[in-house]
This record gives structure tokens, sequence and C-alpha cells, in this order.
């Protein structure tokens, strides 16, 4: 799906609207910033269900967050925004990995049928399936196995339930990043759980007796969005101003890109100038950080963040939608629990968007543009002569790509049928670390939708990580370098480097960089070289 690339007004910026209806497909506008003001949207809702719940009724609705053991299953939280929920992934090198359960109770005997709501994420090859297993008997149907390549419902079986607990289980049965992100056990044999994502929410609510209206979080006199490199800082320097600040992050630590769920580090100064380092809060964090001995980020920002008494940090906050005042500003921001689906919101006097794809600004009908802008824009001497949309790709981290060990011994690999297929590496200026560990260019082409094609984007990084490991395993000219390291990993987790970026009042340029060129708001020195990677990605040298 790449209408969000294609159908927008490159070279003036677009805004792009979110859907009223119809779940999270993008559908943007070709109008002005004043014509495209989005309407307040209703953020998603479900209360989660604490110790073993029970069958009232007709359903259970069971969400990936209920399983209270996770085996070897991971909580992937990256994609709410597109289809409104967590779910469970089932990653592994190259092994099954171990069960995913919780139990409930049944308040009476009855016959059951059992909905999954699963992925099969590349249809071609089903790497990722499972089963669902009850009280240790396999339901007879084969989870991931589908001809599409979307979220959707399937039926797992019918079973017979007594009254009293019961078991219930994500059986892996590949390793193969297989998915699932919600159960519905019913007594109704006719009954079909919808498809789109916002009725699947209100059916989540209505089956759950979850509450409607969203928890207030507060009211602030400045809200930052995006707890990365970007939102820690903005939120330290508001709090030492003495203003009551709130920093919203979706993920479970802070830093972003830096933190301890992906490990990119915070530097650059010191790429350039060996003695240099980088100033303001930033220096800060990253001296603590040395001090204390953390590899990365996510704990110093914690014990920074936690010392200023005028600052709270709401983590597991992602942001949905927001709500304008008469005068079109953004008055409140709706948002999701992350952990169980469940609405809130929060208000401020101002809002800092640092989420990295401008969502809050989007939300708010603010323009935005993608891509390279042509040179006639700013006249930057390495801009093409026509706009373009490609945007530099993400990578996976935690660990870099992947993490492959010496074990000691020969040890061979044998690629999933899946993994990408790459071209000569070392014919087309990419030489493998002799290390073993990640590449920066280990990336996608720069063609594809890091907004709206997320989950997608990421999966191919899977199938890239997979498919370079072949490549130095058994294709590489030196190959013997690495006979005796084996694959034990690849993350599923997406670092992104570019999507879309805000039209406002100042855009940074290139010839601003070039220029040294100085701005009356300045706060801190950083420095990087200008990194322009290649549009094709690991594909092109």
């Amino acid at each position: 799906m790449d209408i969000s690339r294609r159908e927008y007004i490159k070279s003036m910026g677009a805004a792009g609207l979110i859907a009223s209806t119809g779940g999270f497909a993008p559908r943007v506008a070709h109008a002005t910033q004043a014509e495209t003001a989005p309407q307040p949207r209703q953020a998603l809702s479900v209360r989660r269900q604490y110790p073993p719940p029970r069958v009232a009724k007709e359903f259970l609705w069971v969400s990936a967050e209920d399983f209270t053991h996770r085996g070897g299953w991971h909580m992937d939280t990256q994609f709410v925004y597109l289809m409104g929920s967590s779910y469970l992934i089932a990653r592994s090198a190259d092994a099954p990995v171990d069960d995913a359960w919780m139990e409930f109770d049944v308040q009476q005997s009855c016959r059951y049928r059992i909905w999954v709501r699963m992925r099969d994420w590349l249809p071609e090859y089903h790497p990722g399936t499972f089963q669902v297993v009850l009280d240790d008997a396999p339901l007879p149907k084969v989870m991931g196995e589908a001809d599409r390549d979307d979220w959707h419902w399937a039926i797992a079986g019918d079973v017979e339930l007594t009254a009293g607990t019961h078991r219930l289980a994500l059986h892996d049965l590949t390793g193969g990043f297989g998915r699932c992100a919600a159960l519905i056990l019913t007594t109704e044999m006719d009954y079909i759980p919808p498809h789109e994502v916002d009725a699947l929410m209100h059916e989540r609510l209505r089956l759950n007796e979850g509450a409607t209206e969203p928890k207030d979080l507060g009211h602030f006199d400045v809200v930052v969005v995006g707890g990365g490199p970007a939102g820690c800082p903005a939120a330290i320097a508001s709090a030492r101003l003495g203003i009551r600040t709130a920093l919203v992050h979706d993920r479970p630590v802070l830093g972003g890109n830096a933190s301890s769920e992906l490990g990119v580090p915070s530097e650059g100064a010191s790429i350039i100038q060996p003695n240099a380092r980088e100033t303001g809060v930033i220096e800060e964090v990253t001296r603590l950080q040395v001090h204390e001995g953390h590899g990365t980020l996510s704990i110093p920002y914690a014990t920074m963040t936690e010392a200023e008494p005028q600052l709270t940090v709401l983590l597991h906050t992602r942001i949905l939608g927001v709500e304008m005042d008469s005068s079109e500003r953004i008055k409140t921001l709706l948002g999701v629990d992350v952990r169980d689906g469940s609405p809130v919101k929060i208000s401020a006097g101002y809002f800092i968007d640092c989420t990295g794809d401008g969502w809050v600004g989007h939300y708010a009908g603010a323009q935005y543009r993608i891509g390279w802008e042509a040179r006639w824009q700013y006249d930057e001497p390495d801009a093409p002569e026509q706009p373009d949309l490609i945007t530099m790709s993400g990578t996976l981290m935690g660990p870099f790509c992947f993490e492959a060990v010496d074990v000691g011994e020969p040890v061979e690999f044998t690629p999933p049928p899946w993994a990408a297929q790459l071209p000569d590496l070392v014919s087309i200026g990419r030489r493998p670390n002799p290390n073993f560990y990640g590449e920066w260019w280990l990336e996608t082409p720069g063609d594809r939708d890091d907004l709206y094609d997320t989950e997608r984007v990421r999966d191919e990084l899977i199938r890239i990580s997979y498919g370079y490991w072949n490549y130095v395993k058994n294709e590489w000219p030196e190959r013997d370098k690495a006979a005796n390291y084996d694959l034990v990993d690849v993350p599923h987790s997406l670092a992104k480097r570019e999507t879309r970026r805000l039209v406002g009042d100042t855009m940074l340029t290139m010839n601003d960089i070039m220029d040294d060129s100085r701005f009356p708001d300045t706060i801190a020195y950083a420095g990087w070289p200008l990194d322009v990677h290649n549009p094709q990605g690991i594909y092109g040298g």
C-alpha cells in the first residue's frame, strides 16, 4: 500500500488525513493546510482483563497482552497506529520458541468456536506458523497459513469446554516470526468478527464492556510527544525552566533510537573532531552514560527525567489523534496505552512534536514533505532537478541487524527459502564486517513506505538480514572467516531514519549545514557529516 507516497503534492507539501472510518488506512488530501484541519477522532479503547478472565455470556476476547506467560514470544507495539493493537511475535533464528500461555475461567459447559487474529507475513512461504493449544490439546487448524498478507481473523477450531479453569497457549511451529494479536472464544457459531480496524476496536469494547471515555492524564503547560534524542532534552529543558511539562512516549523506555531497545549511539561531533563532544543536555546524558557504564541512554535519561520535579513521564502512550479548539490550535491529544489499548487524553497550552514521523503536526493538519526537494526550492547543490519520494531506509536494531556468535567449531547455515536474494556484495563495493555484527547498509530501497506500510518494511529487513548472513556464510570470498559463527538472533524492532518532514517557519537545508548557519534559538552544538545513503539500500554500492 503506497498511496501515501504517490498521491500528494510533493513539492508544496500536503496534509495527509487519517480516514475517519475504515481503520487507520491513509487518506491523503490534495488541499491547502486550511482546508485539511482534521476532525477529532476517537481513541481506541479496551479494558485489559486481570486475573483469569471469564467467559461472560457468549464471548471471551483474549488480547496479546492477556498472555501472562509469553515464553519465547515478544510483544510488538510498533504498529498500533496501523492495526489498532499490539501483538505477539515468535522470533527465533532457527527453531520454534517456547509457548505463550494464559488461563481463563468458563462459567458454564458449552461448545465454543475459537477465532484468531493473525497474519501470514509472507504468503508465498508461510514462514511463521503456530497452533492454538487448549488444555494441552492442539487445535487442528494451523495458523499463519493464508493466501493473503494482512491482519485477519481465522477459525482455529471448535471445542467443548466444561465449567472451570482452562489453559490457552500459542504453540510456535517454526520460529519464523509468526504473529497473533487476539483470540475470541464464542458460543455463537454464526458470529464473524469485524475486519476493519475501527469496527474491530468497537467490538473489542463491546465484548469486554470497556470504558468508552478516555482516561484524563492531566493538563500541563507543555507536552512533549516522543521520548527520543530530541524529545528527552526538550522535556528536560522545559522542566528546568519551572514549566509543568509532560513527556509522552510510546515505548517502555526512553531514548528512542538511542534506547536500550534500539541502541543507536548519540554522537556526532567526535566523528569529525576526535576530542570534541556534544553540548547541552545531550552532553549531560552521554557523560552520565559513560560515568555509570551504561551501553545506551535509556537509564541515563530515566535518571535525568526523574530528577526534574516539574516533569511527568508517561511511557507506553501512543498518540493517535488531536482535538482542536475554535482557533485551530491543538487543545487535547488522544491516544492509547499500547499495553492494553485503554484510551487516554492529555491537554496543554503548548505541544512539541518530537515523534520523528511528525504525527502530532500531521494530525493537526500541518503540511509535510517526503523525500528530496528539487534544487530550485532551496538551491541545494546536491538536490535533484526534480523532487522525488526517496527516503533513507531504517535498520533493524536490538541487536544490530542480527547477532552471530563464535561457537568454537564450524557450523553450517542453510537459509530459509524466504531469505532475500542479494547481489554479490563485494562486487558492488560492500564489504562485510569481519567481527560479524550488523552493517548500517542492511537497508531496503528508499522507495518503500515507512509511514503506512511499516510492518512490511520491517519484514523486508528481516529477509535482508537472513540473506546477508547467507552471503557471509556461503558466498563471500572470505567466508572461511565466518566458519565458526552461528546466527543466534534476528531482531524485530525497526529504527527509522527518515519519513515525514513537517513544513514550518524554518526548514533546515544543506546550505545551513555547509555554511554553519547560526539561529537565534540555538541551544546546543553537535556534528555529523551530510550522510546520504544509497537509494537502493543493500542492493546498491
